[in-house]
This record gives structure tokens, sequence and C-alpha cells, in this order.
């Protein structure tokens, strides 16, 4: 049951640049592409037409406006329960509150992740042979929306207590230019005192030069928030087929070294749960707090260190609608080893999980594992591995 209208038409800004996007959510579909005129307008930032019509939609109906199909039709088991922030409290509709700001500079990347795609990693435009659309980028458009981006912020934004940033990629650690575009950002609140966040999602498969670099970077502005977002959401060989390219022995060193850097705010794991992630679920967790553990509180939960929530969407082979429904016991288990700890944040996790366990079964029509089956059958072929060995719950969905 829809209750109240979600809290990102109004709080968050999502600007894709490889797609020419500017949207307000991951889960909302642009309806007319920004022109250059337009985007160069810090006007045009908080008073966009179809973002004026979707909050407006909102008010009215209690329903998802146009635009928000990803969630209107999976609901109730769908991102709006997770995303939105307003179930408890009734803001100002009429007002703008943006105080988060997601960029995706490009696709650059160095891995080709089984629920990934081509129009966020280069590395899977290279192997399907279609264009790279983060190497065509049109240097005019993007130079546009950064140059309107940091106008919105100077003449828009100054009276928020704090800003959040998240800068994805691709891999955000190899894109061309990303320590001087995040410099560009930081300086803007450095100047007027304004506490900033510098959010980060990586996959930390990268060499220690890198990693040095983003150290270097947070260690030189001491009044910013650093906080990285590890990628993963499996260990060993069955994160290394999930995720291919990765070497996860190198992410487990950055993982630790990170860890242990105070110039890092706040480090923690973002795992995309998917239907090949619900079995190892506790075994992750564990994994993840053995290296916390080692060089943070565990008390400091959602001070120094988090977990943080994110569910495959599609492809649809991997919802975890698509596993039979005595695996919500896996759940069970890893929601009871949670249990058992007293730190902040633990039920807000919980009830991530019991969302997920919610969609477990509910896509097991002969149509959607038809071709759920011919989807891992083609990755199968073009990874060239045996998932049915790598991942025997594969036997069980089928």
């Amino acid at each position: 049951m829809i209750t109240t209208p979600c809290s990102k038409l109004w709080t968050d800004i999502n600007l894709n640049v490889n797609k020419k996007e500017l949207v307000n959510c991951d889960q909302r579909r642009q309806i007319d592409k920004p022109s250059i005129k337009e985007i160069s307008s810090s006007q045009f930032w908080h008073s966009r037409s179809e973002t004026v019509d979707a909050r407006t939609h909102w008010v009215s109906n209690n329903s998802f406006p146009k635009g928000c199909e990803r969630c209107s039709l999976h609901h109730p088991n769908s991102l709006y329960n997770i995303y939105n922030k307003w179930f408890d409290i009734k803001p100002d509709y009429s007002k703008d509150h943006t105080n988060y700001i997601s960029i995706q500079l490009g696709t650059k990347c160095n891995q080709t992740c089984m629920y990934c795609n081509a129009l966020s990693s280069s590395l899977w435009a290279k192997k399907l042979g279609v264009p790279d659309l983060g190497a065509e980028l049109d240097q005019e458009w993007q130079e546009a929306a950064l140059d309107g981006l940091c106008k919105h912020i100077k003449e828009n934004m100054r009276d928020k207590e704090v800003v959040k940033y998240n800068f994805l990629g691709g891999e955000t650690l190899i894109i061309d230019n990303f320590l001087d575009i995040i410099k560009r950002f930081v300086d803007i609140h450095k100047e007027r005192q304004q506490k900033c966040i510098m959010l980060f999602v990586s996959n930390l498969n990268v060499g220690p030069t890198i990693i040095q670099k983003f150290i270097d970077l947070s260690k030189s502005y001491s009044r910013v928030e650093f906080d990285l977002k590890v990628s993963i959401e499996n260990i060993g060989e069955r994160a290394e087929a999930v995720r291919e390219g990765l070497n996860f022995s190198r992410l487990e060193d950055n993982f630790n070294w990170l860890a242990s850097e105070p110039c890092v705010t706040r480090i923690g794991c973002l795992p995309t749960m998917n239907a090949l992630s619900i079995t190892d679920h506790t075994s992750f967790l564990q994994w993840v707090l053995q290296i916390i553990t080692k060089h943070r509180k565990l008390k400091d939960a959602g001070k120094t260190w988090f977990m943080h929530t994110n569910v495959v969407s599609e492809p649809e082979a991997m919802r975890p609608g698509i596993l039979p429904k005595h695996y919500t016991s896996y759940l069970d288990s890893t929601i009871n080893f949670i249990s058992k700890f007293s730190i902040p944040q633990k039920e807000e996790y919980i009830s991530h999980l019991n969302s997920i366990r919610n969609q477990i079964g509910s896509m097991r029509d002969e149509e959607n594992l038809s071709n759920a089956y011919k989807w891992y059958k083609k990755q199968e072929k073009m990874h060239n591995k045996d998932y049915w060995k790598i991942f025997p719950e594969l036997n069980d969905i089928f």
C-alpha cells in the first residue's frame, strides 16, 4: 500500500553524464533529454517540468507518476519501500529539499559483472562488440552539466546543513580526471565552510597506486567526510564468477588497507543482493565483520563503518524472486545471525533482508523460468564458466 510520496523526487539529483540523463533516482526513467542550454542553467535543476509534474502527481494522487515504472510494476516488492525516507514525516512538498547528489561520470570499468551491462561498463561494451558510451562522451554536454550543477549548488543549496555526493562508474577510481572533478565540488563547500560528504562506490579491483592517490586526496581535505562503499556481495570463487574480472584477493587487501586509514571517514559494503548471493549472505557478513573489526570498533556501526542496501532489479533472471520459496530459510538464518549483535542500524538492515525475503518465490511461473534458464546458459557460454557447478542453487531453480 502506498502511503506517502517518494522522498527522492524532492531530495535527490542523479546526473548520469554518459547517458545525458538527469533524474532523481536510479530507478527513475528520464522522459525528456536536457539540452545543453537547459542543463547549463542553475534554475533548471530545481524547476524542471518533468520533476515538478511527478511531484504534483504524487501529492495529488498518492500513486507512482510517469517515469517511476520500475517501482510501480513491482510494488509492493519494489525499492520504493527502501528508498523512501518520508514514511514517518510530512515535509513541505512545495519546497526543494535537495541534499544528495549522485554523479555517474562514465563507464570505464575493469569488470563484466553478470548483472551489469554495456551502458555501465566499458568492458561489457567491448565483450559485446557494441559502442562504449563512456568512451564517446559528449564533452560539451558534460561540461555544461557540471557547470550547471556547480551553479545550482552555489546559488540554491547554501541553506543545507550538509550535502552528500555519491560518485559512480563504471569503476569510479579509474575514470579519467575523477579526482580533479571531486576537488571542483569540494572546493565550493570549503569556501563557505559548509559540511559535505563524499561517497564513492568502488569494486576495489585496482592497483596500489590508485588506492594511494585516493588516500592522499582524503588527507588533503580534513574537513570533508570521505565515505567509501565497497561493491561486493560474495567471497572467493563465487564472487569472482558473478563479477567477471575480479581478483578477490586484491579486493580483500585493498579493503583491509582502506579500513585501516583514519582519513577514510567511513567504509562499508554495498552488496547487490541477487539470486546467487542469498545462500552465502551469512558467511559474507562474517567476512565483512572480520575485516572491519581489525581496524574499527563494532559498536561504531553507522559512524565509522556501514552495511549499505541494494538489490538486483534487472536482469530478471537474477532477481531473488526466481528462487524457490524454501530459500527464505537462508535469509532467516542471516537475520538470526544479525539479531545477536547490539549495533546501530541493525533493524534497518534486517528490514532490507525481509523485503528481499518477501520477493523469493514470486517469479516462478513457466515463462520467467524459461527465460531465466536461457539467460544463464548464454552467460555461461559468454564467460566460459560452469555456473551449475559454481552455483548449485541453479539446480534447484530450474
